[in-house]
């Protein structure tokens, strides 16, 4: 039986530009807007300012520059500090079909290396993007034990392989080199959601330190260190040691080069966890349909599966009583409540003042219930980005429902290059140094036009 992850690491030495058809292309632009807009915006956040001045302090070389900070330093910790910044808002793209946040690991590591390396080419950083995501979706599929269920990340476990290969793609290793890049990240590889329950800025720094540690992976192939080369499905790969010897292994290299998994991601139009997603949907649809009067609601019932459950709304308690940002994205009391009551969900529902609107706890703290829906919970195992079954119950009995199977951002229900646009000039306006009107506009004309691109120094030069 042929390695797999030797065949994989094939797939991604082999793989070029010109292999990639065009639809997928334009979904990669649409990533890298969204990335780059959440990233700026997400400069300024509490933990972010921390690690880039521990960053400044650490500084011996000057490889990548840290986005929006007007410095740089060596890329490793470039990669660190970027991909936190741009998981700091939880307005990142996922992975809905296995609840896998990709390309804030991804599109920062491709800067940092294209930086680093000189003279990348626009296509180069579209077909490394391409393929580290099209690895990460395949890891993810293959998995049986899901990630909001066991407490395990996929987000972080498979962004270092992801990290890896975009770095080695983008630095040129061969098939050797890559499968070893492969193994030393899987040594490495590490993550896990408790962080989530407990509120902890490690939400965002276990993205800049899985996103790390796969460049790591790829410089020290490069020197010539070996790692595992039967990282996946050997005795002690991760489907052995991780997931109970249990997989869908053909998900692995089904079609491989032919179809890109993850090339339709979920680009989120909030800025908090997906899985609340859909309630919010409802939320507007209904207030969008119907006067409601906060005051006259009994209840709201928010029907989700176990994953989201676990993650938004266990314990109900400390979810009902969110202290910081990072407890009000992944609160769904929280999330419902203030979409009832400000009609909107951005960056400015989840501000250290609004999180503490009396108004919008009370009715988070009375009226809303979440709860595990048998029939949600029985699509995806459990798993995947719940569909969203919300009943407004008013004190007259009138009632009102909307379910939601698949929330705006999914890619059953997906944003546009417009909408993604948007958002990226919207975001690049709220860092701690905002872009300029000019600077923003070439970047969205350069983005637009990658293929034609020739150093990605010209776009990072725009952001830095």
């Amino acid at each position: 039986m042929e390695n797999i992850t030797l065949k994989l690491a094939r797939n991604i030495v082999r793989t070029t530009y010109g292999n990639i058809p065009d639809e997928v292309l334009i979904e990669k632009k649409k990533n890298i807007f969204d990335v780059l807009g959440i990233m700026i915006a997400g400069t300024g956040e509490q933990g972010c300012k921390e690690l880039v001045n521990l960053i400044r302090y650490w500084d011996c070389c000057k490889e990548s520059s840290v986005i929006g900070h007007g410095f740089k330093t060596s890329v490793y910790n470039a990669t660190i500090a970027n991909c936190s910044m741009a998981r700091a808002l939880d307005f990142d793209d996922v992975f809905s079909e296995k609840t896998t946040h990709v390309n804030a690991t991804l599109v920062p590591v491709a800067l940092s290396v294209s930086e680093k390396e000189g003279t990348i080419s626009g296509k180069d950083f579209l077909a490394a993007l391409t393929l580290g995501a099209d690895l990460e979706c395949r890891l993810a599929l293959a998995s049986t034990i899901l990630t909001g269920v066991s407490g395990m990340s996929f987000t972080y476990q498979f962004g270092t392989f992801g990290a890896a290969v975009v770095a080695g793609k983008l630095m040129g290793l061969n098939e050797d080199q890559m499968t070893n890049a492969i193994g030393i990240a899987y040594s490495q590889m590490a993550g896990n959601n408790q962080c989530i329950i407990d509120s902890a800025l490690t939400v965002r720094l276990q993205q800049g330190l899985s996103a790390g540690s796969g460049v790591l992976s790829a410089i020290l192939a490069h020197l010539g260190i070996t790692g595992a080369r039967d990282s996946f499905m050997g005795k002690f790969g991760y489907y052995n040691v991780y997931q109970q010897g249990n997989c869908h292994a053909d998900a692995l290299t089904s079609n491989l080069g032919e179809k890109f998994e993850g090339a339709y991601h979920a680009i989120k139009p909030y800025p908090c966890c997906m899985h609340t997603h859909g309630a919010i949907d409802a939320i507007l649809d209904i207030t969008g349909r119907a006067k409601i009067d906060v005051e006259e609601i009994e209840r709201v019932e928010v029907g989700v599966n176990e994953a989201a459950y676990n993650i938004t709304s266990d314990p109900i308690e400390k979810k009902r009583n969110p202290e910081g940002t990072v407890d009000a994205q992944f609160s769904m009391p929280y999330v419902v409540a203030s979409a009832l009551i400000k009609k909107h969900i951005f960056l400015d529902n989840f501000t250290e003042t609004e999180i503490k609107n009396p108004n919008v706890l009370r009715v988070c703290r009375e009226k809303i219930h979440p709860r595990i829906d048998k029939k949600i919970n029985l699509i995806n195992e459990g798993g995947g980005i719940t569909q969203t079954d919300l009943k407004i119950k008013m004190k007259g009995g009138s009632l009102h429902e909307t379910y939601v199977a698949f929330p705006k951002g999914s890619p059953q229900n997906p944003m546009s290059l417009q909408d993604c646009i948007e958002k990226f000039l919207k975001c690049s306006q709220m860092g701690m140094k905002p872009l300029t009107t000019r600077n923003s506009k070439r970047v969205v004309d350069m983005i637009l036009n990658l293929e034609a691109v020739t150093d990605l120094n010209e776009l990072i030069a725009l952001i830095m």
